[in-house]
């Protein structure tokens, strides 16, 4: 196979530029017909071409017989398995590229026992990460196994989970030559711990005591929080800060907001992902977009600015199936349009704050501290035995 690569750059709408490389891939016209079940077809076809090209682009990879004219009627059946759907198509690359190797001799089968692959392949064979490298790499510790990824992801994975085997290879020559010589696990390197994102304090508005002392009673609590305000009182700008004023994540904690954020394609080191989440939904989210949403807040805040103008299913999603670790954050500039909300669910809210021209009044008089408030939390939390447990007090 021919491989060539180029360059080029994308403009988002915002503005952003991002650099990209486009893999361009000539293979032989004539190849056998492959079969993966398991996966929409669209998917499968997508999974053969890069397969295809890497196993080609790898020296000593290709099987003789997989793309010669004199077989080209031969048929490759894959089977991916249960829950191949729900899979990410670039994650399955490795594993069947791998399985096509063992099954024609190319590596030895035993090599591949114990082992999980997992991994997106390029025309040139280069191992890329998918998203989910993190949740990939918790669940085959679990379960004793090794894991092979790209070697970009290794060191990575071993800041979080220093117990995991894991060993990494650049690209698929890299590691057909590992499993015939024998893999060489990873070992972790000394590296200071990433920064977290610096946390709002209190002190950056001047709320009343009032607004402060019901904001801060709400979180020991783990209630339900209402915010009304006459807009640019500061009732999202004191939503924001509430999750500093949470008792610091505990290392089990911070593992499983690091591993739901790497679904999502943030890398686990990341400054947001070291602090407690603060998500904030358009009023136009979909139910199945807000029950995202209410996953990547676990542990922290979820803010709905603007809650008359949800959805009754998102309204619904929030106000009885939310996870009990998230703090429910509501906002609204027009209190008379809240009529639908609470005669939908009349009894959600334990607290109710007005904020309307709640930071002038707060110019004047001796505020609660980030600190103050962080240790309130604290205690309560700790009273009601959900220090650093995630559980909802009982009411």
């Amino acid at each position: 196979m021919a491989h060539v690569q180029a360059g080029t750059v994308s403009h988002h709408p915002s503005g952003d530029r991002a650099a990209l490389i486009v893999d361009i891939g000539v293979a032989a016209l004539i190849r056998p017909h492959v079969v993966i079940s398991g996966v929409a077809p669209s998917r499968g076809e997508e999974i053969t071409e890069r397969v295809a090209g890497a196993l080609g682009a790898s020296n000593g990879a290709e099987p003789d017989w997989l793309w010669c004219g004199r077989h080209a009627l031969r048929t490759l059946r894959v089977d991916v398995g249960r829950g191949g759907e729900h899979a990410t198509p670039t994650s399955l690359d490795l594993a069947i590229a791998v399985g096509i190797l063992a099954a024609t001799a190319a590596i030895p089968a035993v090599a591949l026992e114990g082992v999980v692959f997992w991994g997106a392949l390029g025309l040139d064979g280069a191992l890329r990460a998918p998203r989910g490298a993190l949740a990939v790499a918790r669940r085959v510790r679990d379960l004793g196994l090794t894991l092979v990824c790209p070697s970009s992801e290794v060191q990575g994975l071993l800041r979080w989970l220093p117990d995991l085997r894991v060993a990494g290879a650049v690209d698929l020559e890299d590691l057909i030559a590992g499993l015939r010589e024998g893999l060489r696990l990873a070992e972790p390197l000394a590296a200071p711990p990433p920064p977290g994102r610096p946390s709002l304090g209190l002190e950056d508005g001047a709320w009343s005591p009032e607004v402060v002392d019901t904001a801060v009673a709400a979180v020991a609590a783990r209630k339900p929080l209402l915010l009304t305000s006459s807009p640019g009182c500061g009732a999202a700008m004191l939503a924001a800060r509430l999750p500093g004023i949470m008792p610091a994540m505990t290392d089990g904690e911070r593992l499983d907001v690091a591993t739901r954020a790497s679904l999502t394609g943030l890398e686990p080191d990341a400054p947001a992902v070291m602090s407690r989440p603060f998500r904030a939904p358009h009023y136009s989210v979909t139910f199945a977009g807000l029950r995202a949403e209410a996953e990547l807040a676990r542990g922290g805040v979820l803010l709905l600015c603007d809650v008359e103008f949800f959805s009754g299913a998102a309204l619904d999603y929030a106000f009885c199936l939310l996870p009990a670790d998230v703090l429910l954050v509501c906002s609204s500039h027009a209190p008379e349009d809240l009529s639908r909300v609470r005669g939908r669910h009349p009894f959600r809210f334990e607290a109710a704050l007005a904020l309307k021209d709640g930071r002038l009044r707060g110019q004047t008089t001796k505020q609660t501290t980030t600190a103050e408030a962080r240790a309130r939390v604290a205690a309560a939390w700790a009273d009601a035995g959900t220090a650093h447990t995630g559980a909802t007090p009982a009411p």
